[in-house]
């Protein structure tokens, strides 16, 4: 058995991408009000480096997950999806209809 820790830091670092790029380009614009996001992203940099390490062990893992980890992993990308739909509507205009 290989593990699913790999695919879980691929995870962490694309949810870590993603939800900044939603942050930064909500006001379809990038400016200096962005470095704020930026700055996020560099918090995130170790993240980032091992999901970057992680990607090569990614394939064997994918190929070996066994039925545990596959509800591990539903689990996970179920939060991380939800978070990033979060982050998109937090930063969508809020339109009123009348």
């Amino acid at each position: 058995m290989v593990g699913i820790e790999n695919l879980k830091k691929l995870n962490a670092g694309l949810e870590l991408l993603l939800t900044q790029i939603i942050e930064t380009y909500a006001d379809k614009k990038v400016d200096a009000s962005d470095i704020g996001h930026l700055v996020e992203l560099l918090k995130g940099f170790p993240v980032l480096i091992e999901m970057v390490k992680a990607i090569k062990e990614v394939p064997a893992e994918a190929k070996d997950v066994d039925a545990a980890e596959l509800v591990v992993l539903a689990n996970d990308y179920f939060q991380m999806i939800s978070r990033i739909v979060k982050a998109y509507k937090d930063v969508q205009p809020v339109v009123a209809v009348v």
